[in-house]
């Protein structure tokens, strides 16, 4: 069949992906803050769009529920949400509003320090102020840009300076000067010799120590009459200088100046008020809202040409469109952690415990939205509970049958299984092996496999029954 070109008329149907629709599906994924800085860049580009202020929102928007004493059922009580979010006079923006139950609910907020600057401007602040030649000090900033979340060089001593097309005595010759900058153990290549740098600058190492850090091994097995005798030190002299080495800090250069403090703020407030009914409210602390600047709009008007007028047709459209979009992502929001608060209602009375098995296509099929919607929405979304913060996406976890047919969260199971270990710190208690753990949830009528066990146990980060074995053996010895 020979080849030639051809007109042909094809039709087909496709999903056409608008800018408008991915801003949408953008605004709906990305936490607060980022929207904020969104709106922020917006309004720098686009006069007709303004920000509201916490003075220039009245009253909530809040969703509040009724809770019967004898069930756990929730009832809705009210779901007040203003729908008009039309500016007419340029000062009438109505949202609800309660002071009342957020006054003070960050008073620390304007006394959060400034975080200090980071590990590697530090690191170069000491290295401008050294002693060291132009040469070294260029040298100085490479390895400073090479170094790990934990403050190591890659590799060793020969394949870095083969790396940097050196000779290993010049990387060594500024590397000794470098291990011993602010904080000590930096620029290492394995932790025993960040351990010894630490020792040193401290003054305490000595022919003992070297020992102690070159035998290692024998402490992580508990074999401390072994490691004694080959530090040649008695086993009280060897419980000191293991305290001297537990106070080294084995990553130095992680959460030292890389990491300051997280602070978790809630995007949804859940609330008790004074007739007992919980009330779940946006965070008026830092919901985003905007509007068109109808105002400055009306102002303009009657001195706009007609080529001036065409000029700003799309810029008054992006502002109306940004401001619905963003009305509609807070509206949403409440509803699905209304949703979700509704679902989760034990949870807010008695803890993790009481969690509920939930997935996204239970709160799609409620409030009438995708799943994939849903996803978004939750992500990097936080509620304040009387339980303490929490992510949106933890209330949502898989649902596991027992032999009477009753339904428990996965998440419920891996509390109680951390319950279980916790009990472990006392001396005289065993230790759970992931066998016994199995038979314990068995006489709760949990059955689930040793795999499943080993599995949210590693979730959790909690070792494995031997390594607690050996904790445990190691803390009798200090004490």
């Amino acid at each position: 069949m020979a080849l030639q070109a051809r007109i042909s008329l094809q039709q087909h149907q496709k999903l056409v992906m608008t800018p408008q629709m991915r801003q949408a599906i953008h605004i709906l994924q990305i936490s607060t803050q980022e929207l904020h800085h969104l709106i922020d860049q917006e309004i720098e580009q686009n006069p007709f769009l303004e920000k509201i202020t916490k003075s220039q929102i009245q009253g909530s928007v809040h969703s509040q529920f009724e809770t019967n004493n004898t069930s756990d059922k929730i009832e809705e009580h009210s779901y007040s949400i203003q729908k008009d979010w039309r500016d007419i006079s340029g000062n009438d923006y109505s949202l609800e509003t309660n002071n009342k139950t957020i006054k003070n609910y960050f008073p620390l907020w304007d006394n959060i320090q400034e975080p200090p600057p980071s590990l590697h401007i530090h690191l170069q602040q000491q290295l401008r102020l050294s002693q060291l030649s132009l040469k070294q000090k260029k040298l100085g900033f490479v390895l400073i840009d090479m170094l790990d979340d934990a403050g190591r060089l890659p590799g060793n001593p020969d394949s870095l300076a083969k790396q940097l097309q050196i000779d290993t005595k010049t990387l060594e010759t500024i590397r000794q000067i470098l291990i011993f900058f602010d904080p000590p153990g930096l620029f290492c290549f394995t932790l025993i010799e960040c351990l010894k740098a630490q020792l040193i600058d401290k003054k305490l190492y000595s022919p003992s120590m070297e020992r102690l850090l070159n035998h290692l091994s024998l402490y992580e097995k508990g074999n401390f009459q072994k490691l004694a005798h080959q530090c040649k030190v008695s086993l009280n002299q060897l419980k000191t200088m293991i305290s001297t080495v537990q106070r080294l800090n084995p990553k130095p250069g992680k959460n030292t100046y890389n990491d300051p403090p997280l602070i978790r703020i809630a995007d949804i407030i859940v609330e008790r008020n004074e007739q007992e009914n919980w009330i779940i409210k946006l965070n008026p602390k830092v919901a985003p809202y905007c509007r068109f600047n109808h105002s400055f709009f009306q102002r303009i008007k009657p001195k706009l040409t007609q080529n001036e007028n065409d000029f700003i047709k799309p810029r008054i459209y992006s502002a109306r469109w940004l401001s619905k979009t963003v009305q509609r992502r807070n509206n949403a929001l409440l509803k699905v952690s209304s949703e979700i608060i509704r679902h989760q209602y034990s949870f807010l009375l008695q803890g993790q415990k009481e969690l509920k098995p939930l997935v996204l296509r239970d709160i799609a099929k409620s409030v009438k939205m995708h799943e994939s919607s849903i996803s978004r929405l939750i992500n990097q979304k936080y509620i304040s509970t009387p339980q303490g913060i929490f992510e949106l996406k933890f209330f949502f976890s898989s649902s596991i049958k027992n032999q009477e047919g009753k339904n428990h969260s996965s998440a419920s199971i891996r509390h109680y299984i951390k319950k279980l270990i916790l009990q472990e710190n006392d001396q005289e208690s065993a230790i759970l092996s992931d066998e016994i753990i199995v038979s314990m949830l068995k006489k709760e009528g949990i059955h689930i496999a040793r795999r499943t066990v080993a599995k949210y146990r590693k979730i959790l980060k909690i070792p494995s029954s031997d390594q607690r074995r050996r904790l445990r053996n190691i803390s009798s010895f200090h004490n």
